[in-house]
């Protein structure tokens, strides 16, 4: 039997597999396709919650082939005017003409490939924006830290992710052998994680509305604003 709290992180093995079935299954993918972006960007509700915020600077961690997700949140923020995007598998996806290029190229954007897990970079951000990545990655407590250290003070984190708890695993084993998502996550981990933002806007879509009903019971869709730290 599985010990649900071990599906938090893998081995360095285990993670370049699934490395390797991502990268396989986008190459034969489209070079532009939606890729359930609009579907997210519905759920977040047009991002309303945060619409009377200003920001400068933003980055999508994680952001795929396509960077969807930052197309959208850019029209929705025009006065972004830094933006960054960084994915492990970008320069494949770049090299290969995949839609990102035209998001990178049309922003002016600055591109790093990097697991989230060791990103590093002398410059923080008022939005990070991750959807439909923490189950792809190796280690989940490295890149919430990762990505909190990547905010600026007040800056806001966006999260959309699928979850899973032990019954789900019951109900469906198969999603244990699934290489391309090595990592399980529940609502609970993520309300302790950041149990010390306040909460602009939190969503969990019941098992009957997600993507996949049989191997998630619900579906989180989270923002987040970071604290100023006070001095006593």
């Amino acid at each position: 039997m599985v010990n649900f709290k071990e599906l938090k992180s893998c081995t360095e093995d285990r993670w370049n597999k699934a490395q390797e079935v991502e990268l396989k299954s986008w190459l034969g993918s489209p070079k532009e396709h939606d890729d359930w972006n609009t579907w997210w960007l519905h759920y977040f509700k047009n991002y309303e919650s945060i619409k009377h915020l200003s920001f400068n600077s933003y980055i999508e961690v994680g952001c795929g082939p396509y960077a969807k997700n930052t197309e959208f949140f850019l029209k929705i923020f025009p006065a972004i005017r830094e933006v960054y995007l960084m994915d492990p598998l970008l320069d494949k996806f770049l090299e290969n003409d995949y839609y990102v290029n035209k998001i990178a190229s049309r922003f002016n954007a600055k591109t790093f490939t990097s697991p989230l897990e060791t990103f590093k970079i002398d410059k923080t951000f008022d939005v990070v924006l991750c959807i439909n990545v923490l189950d792809h990655v190796m280690n989940t407590d490295d890149c919430i830290d990762s990505m909190l250290n990547l905010l600026s003070e007040k800056g806001v984190i966006i999260i959309g992710q699928d979850l899973t708890n032990e019954d789900d695993l019951t109900n469906s084993p198969e999603s244990l052998s699934d290489i391309g998502h090595p990592i399980k996550l529940d609502h609970l981990y993520f309300r302790e994680k950041l149990k010390n933002f306040k909460h602009l806007y939190q969503y969990i879509l019941p098992r009957e509305l997600g993507r996949n009903q049989k191997a998630h019971y619900g579906t989180l869709f989270y923002i987040g604003q970071k604290k100023s730290l006070t001095v006593s």
